[in-house]
Formats: structure tokens, sequence, C-alpha cells
């Protein structure tokens, strides 16, 4: 009978060391603060969450989810204006809280991944095998935006508004005062739309090294319509986002008789 009985425990003991080396199904979760966007030279902190997916007693989590057993991995991606590589931020770290500032502005995607360290191999900070990937999170799409727009961007219009009856085809232009200087590389993105009015979903898109630009809207019937342009200036050497500006946004209606 002692014999069964050591044998139980044995067995017991057995099955308690491997419920304690096999995770919890989690959901990992990642916020930014701010929250979505930030000016460029500014600081983004990044936290990460874990959570059990079924709830778990003080002593599980203990057991299960202690901090020392989580490792976490940060990552950035730019996307545009340029697709950047993944830049690894912190890896394999004990802290779910990251705090980094990008150098260059444009759209990002920040990340996390989240490792489980098998207790068998030690929690130390230099283990960084044998664990189980509890999951990943991200925030896509985060903004880092770039300083003030150094040029003013009066509109013209033909023909002019008000003196052409519909339907008819309408060219909006954009000129940048001062002119970019021609003597250093310029790089400028203009993306056009027509805000109000019956334009038929009509755009324009054009990446350019000039400072000026225009976009045709066609067989525009009569009414009144407003246009605007979206100018981003873009590094052509970095290919860092360096200003924008709506411009148009001043609401100046077009009429079409």
């Amino acid at each position: 009978m002692r014999n069964i009985v050591s044998a139980t425990a044995l067995i017991l003991l057995a099955a308690n060391l491997v419920a304690a080396d096999t995770p919890p199904a989690v959901n990992v979760g990642l916020t930014a603060n701010p929250a979505s966007q930030i000016p460029k030279g500014s600081a983004v902190t990044l936290t990460a969450t874990v959570t059990p997916k079924k709830p778990l007693s003080d002593i599980q989590r203990k057991n299960l989810l202690p901090a020392a057993r989580l490792r976490y991995s940060f990552t950035a991606q730019r996307s545009w204006p340029c697709s950047d590589p993944v830049q690894d931020l912190a890896k394999n770290v004990e802290n779910a809280v990251l705090t980094t500032t990008p150098s260059k502005g444009g759209i990002y995607t920040f990340g996390v991944d989240v490792k489980w360290v098998n207790a068998r191999l030690g929690v130390g900070p230099s283990v960084l095998k044998g664990g189980d990937d509890l999951g990943k999170a991200s925030v896509a799409n985060y903004s880092v935006t770039p300083g003030s727009f150094p040029y003013n961007t009066p509109f013209t219009y033909s023909p002019a508004s008000g003196t052409a009856t519909g339907p008819v085809s309408v060219t909006a232009s954009v000129s940048l005062n001062p002119p970019p200087d021609p003597g250093l590389p310029h790089r400028f993105i203009y993306t056009w739309s027509c805000q109000a009015g019956n334009c038929g979903g009509q755009t324009c898109k054009h990446d350019v090294a000039w400072g000026t630009d225009s976009c045709t809207f066609n067989n525009l019937a009569k009414g009144a319509y407003q246009f605007t342009v979206r100018i981003d200036e873009i590094d052509p050497s970095t290919c860092d986002w360096k200003a924008y500006r709506f411009a148009g946004h001043d609401y100046v209606w077009y009429y079409v008789n």
C-alpha cells in the first residue's frame, strides 16, 4: 500500500511539473501612448498586456504567468513614405513597457512578440531558447508627423469659377510660394480630391520633384464644387517625411453654370 501511495504521489508531482511548464492560453495586446500620433522628435510609450483566455486563480497565475516567465520583443516598421525594414526596438526583455522616439516622420506599425520561458531552463534575462510563443500584437497606422509646411499654396482654376457651363473640364492648379530652391533636390507628393460636389470620385496623385502641380476634373455638371490637394514634402535622400499641408481646405467654392 505504501508503494502505491508513493507512486501516486510521484505521478501527481510529475503532472504538476508538466502543468507548470505548460503556458495557459492567453490574449496578447499592445497599446501606444499617445494613442495614434506624435510629432517627430517626441516619444511614444508601448505597453504589452498578457491576459488569460480563461480565469486563473491567484495560485495558478503565480505559477503559470509570473512576470519572470515572460519575455517581450518590440519592433517598429515604417510603411510610408518608404517601406523600411523591421527595426528591433528591444528583444527578449522582461519589461512589458517600452518608450521609443522614432527618428523619421511617417506611418509606422509597432509590434510585440511575447514568449513564455520554460522554467526548467531558468528565468534569467539570457534565456532565449526553449520557451513558447504566447502571441503577438500590433499598433498599425501610427503617424509620426513632421513640422510646419514652409510654403504658401495659392490656387488657380481654368476656366475661372462661374465662367463655364457644364458639362465642363476644370483644371485646378497649385504652386508653392516661395518656389523651392532649384539648386537643391526636392520631392513632393500631390494628392488631389474633390471634397464637395459630384465629381464621380475623380482623383489625381503625382510624385514629382517640382513645386507646381495640377489636376483636371472632367465632365462636371452645373453645381458648386470644392477641390483640395494634400502636399507631402519628402526628403529625396533619406525618405524622411519633412512637412505636409492640405491646400484648398479654406473651402473656396468653384461654380459651374
